[in-house]
């Protein structure tokens, strides 16, 4: 990994879950990146209730905009 590059990244779980076996599962996805995607650009690891999922280009939307507004049909 290049450092003056940027790295992104994405992590999450399903609802069904507590937020401890939410961290459990995320640690075990991330401890499965050097397995999986060794000298990748970008990898996803799933699992049954989370997944991460990292890259070197910015791959989602930014969560703290509004989606435009849709017109109303005339």
């Amino acid at each position: 990994f290049d450092e003056s590059k940027n790295l992104y990244g994405l992590a999450h779980c399903t609802r069904d879950i507590s937020s401890s076996e939410c961290s459990n599962c995320l640690k075990d996805a991330l401890s499965e990146i050097p397995t999986f995607c060794e000298g990748k650009q970008g990898g996803r690891v799933v699992k049954v209730s989370c997944s991460v999922r990292y890259k070197l280009y910015l791959f989602f939307n930014d969560l703290g905009t509004d989606p435009p507004p849709v017109n109303s049909p005339i």
